[in-house]
């Protein structure tokens, strides 16, 4: 069975990184620019520096409308092989670890939303509304079921989502302010909607590892010289990763 979830794991990251790319990023793309071109404010005016960041990603807006990834071309189909093997790993190690069915469905569907958030913080540095939503759906089916099959414990589970969810969303609020936009809005509510779906620990755990691997990098780059100290990373990659390493050390 382990391996068959495995295998589920590294299908289903593959084809959302695939269908983000292909299909979502550009639509996501045309519709921050059409919306850039309405009357200003704050969070159109951050919108707009994101979009200039990533002008190097090339991506070309036009009646045609023509997207080309940095992500599906041939120098980087490795990115895509390592999160192949990345998914298959930590599938195999969500299935050994995991206490429920409930909870793997769970901890799968958060593995395939964050690898999008990994395709569109990267090529656009936006994480987009959609994918707290479908975090915080999932989790109200969930908790459904959990009512219905797990009537002893899904109360508890019920309430632990709630506080994992105000915690992580009162604290990225404050570093969010502290680090004066360091942190977006879009990171703020992935993290509030991952704690509801997974739980206290797993957005705890996720967020130290999330920060710890781009601090890391970021590091790796500010020595090599390939960023300066004003600019930013995409932080959707390393939430990613992060959460992988969480299942990894079966912590959820």
């Amino acid at each position: 069975m382990s391996i068959i979830w495995s295998l589920v794991w590294g299908v289903l990251v593959c084809s959302t990184i695939v269908i983000t790319t292909k299909y979502y990023v550009p639509q996501l793309s045309e519709r921050v620019r059409a919306s850039s071109s309405g009357p200003s404010s704050d969070c159109e005016e951050r919108k707009e520096q994101e979009r200039t960041q990533s002008e190097e990603k090339k991506v070309v807006l036009s009646e045609g409308y023509e997207y080309n990834s940095n992500i599906l071309n041939k120098k980087n189909l490795l990115i895509l092989l390592a999160a192949a093997v990345f998914s298959l790993w930590c599938g195999y190690t969500a299935s050994e670890h995991s206490v429920s069915v409930l909870g793997l469905v769970k901890m799968t569907l958060a593995m395939c939303v964050l690898s999008c958030c990994f395709i569109t913080d990267m090529e656009l540095m936006i994480i987009p509304n959609l994918c707290s939503v479908v975090l915080i759906s999932g989790r109200m089916i969930t908790i459904a079921a959990e009512f219905i099959w797990l009537r002893d414990e899904a109360a508890v589970w019920a309430l632990n989502s709630l506080i994992a969810s105000a915690v992580s969303l009162l604290l990225l609020l404050v570093m969010a302010k502290v680090t004066h936009g360091g942190i977006g809005m879009g990171d703020v509510k992935l993290f509030s909607s991952l704690g509801f779906l997974c739980g206290i620990r797993a957005v705890c755990f996720t967020l130290m590892f999330a920060f710890l691997l781009c601090a890391f990098v970021s590091t790796v780059m500010l020595v090599n010289k390939k960023k300066h100290l004003k600019d930013s990373l995409p932080l959707g990659p390393f939430i990613w990763l992060g959460y992988g390493v969480t299942v990894l050390l079966s912590i959820i």
